[in-house]
């Protein structure tokens, strides 16, 4: 049997191979997380689809519509909804 000096060596009948690394290399180490760009609001799809400035929300007819249809389950800005009168019956 062969004598072995280095502990990263594994001897295995007539062959010395590596020995396999244990644990996870990664331990200790800072980890790099991205930040995901942020998705756009259905109102702010909504907005840029009718070309509207914010000056123009408030005489938008459409846009006045697509808020009536969808104020229960999409996100309006509050000043707006209070605009043209409207109540939202839970939190958005």
């Amino acid at each position: 049997m062969t004598e072995v000096t280095d502990n990263r060596l594994v001897c295995r009948g007539d062959t010395t191979v590596p020995r396999q690394a244990r644990g996870n290399s990664n331990w200790g180490k800072a980890m790099v997380f991205t930040a995901e760009a942020p998705t756009p609001s259905a109102f702010e799809m909504m907005v840029k689809s009718l070309r509207l400035a914010p000056s123009g929300y408030i005489k938008s007819e459409q846009l006045r519509e697509w808020v009536r249809a969808n104020k229960e389950h999409r996100y309006v800005p509050p000043e707006l909804l209070k605009a043209w009168g409207f109540e939202v019956k839970g939190d958005v």
